[in-house]
């Protein structure tokens, strides 16, 4: 992003003072933003899934969520902006993959292998850490949720989240409390497949539908 457009997205980000609109142009800039963020968050997606298929363990991998659907727009946020109808592309805010596994026991490695590839990274676009990426495990063939992915290098890290019961008990394999996963979040309407290891099926988030090209330009 350039710095033009770097301040016209603080502008937005502030109330609006004295009674003032925003406009038209900062709006614009703001929700071409938010098309590029969800493209960098989808490039990295890639990134990510690509570090997984070598361990053969792992079945599938597929991305859910905001990334992985056309964005919508949405009213924004501040009360001025509710009363003007300010519409913005939904921001993406972090990256969602599902993960299905026969085994559990190299979940340390395949942690370095994401962290390694995002690092390594030097595409254009936002940089995207591994802190940024939520893997959900699955069994593969039940499509049992298991957990999600600890970021933490070492396991157990000595964190207040290391105390939840379950986690850790598989290194690397952290649990939430009174956590349940909702499986509608894997539907085809939610969710892309990026890897199938039977079928020998890759495919890009990349590639994904984007916002409808006329509203694409920033439009309100």
């Amino acid at each position: 992003m350039s710095d033009t457009d770097e301040e016209a997205v603080s502008q937005l980000a502030e109330q609006p003072r004295h009674g003032r609109e925003r406009s038209p142009d900062l709006i614009a800039v703001a929700n071409r933003r938010m098309v590029e963020r969800q493209q960098d968050y989808r490039h990295a997606a890639d990134i990510a899934a690509k570090a997984l298929i070598p361990f053969k363990e792992i079945q599938a991998v597929a991305v859910f969520g905001t990334v992985a659907i056309p964005l919508g727009k949405e009213i924004s946020g501040t009360s001025r902006d509710r009363h003007n109808e300010v519409a913005l592309w939904h921001e993406c805010q972090g990256i969602d993959l599902a993960v299905w596994l026969d085994r559990f026991h190299q979940l340390s490695a395949m942690r370095t292998a994401i962290n390694r590839a995002l690092t390594l990274n030097r595409g254009p676009g936002k940089k995207v850490v591994l802190e940024e990426v939520a893997v959900h495990l699955f069994e593969h063939g039940t499509d049992r949720y298991v957990g999600t992915l600890c970021h933490y290098q070492k396991c157990p890290a000595d964190k207040p989240a290391c105390r939840v019961p379950g986690c850790g008990a598989v290194g690397h394999l952290r649990q939430f409390r009174d956590y349940r996963f909702d499986h509608d979040n894997l539907s085809d309407a939610r969710c892309a497949r990026l890897f199938d290891r039977a079928s020998a099926t890759v495919n890009r988030a990349v590639d994904l539908p984007g916002p409808q090209e006329e509203q694409a330009s920033g439009g309100a």
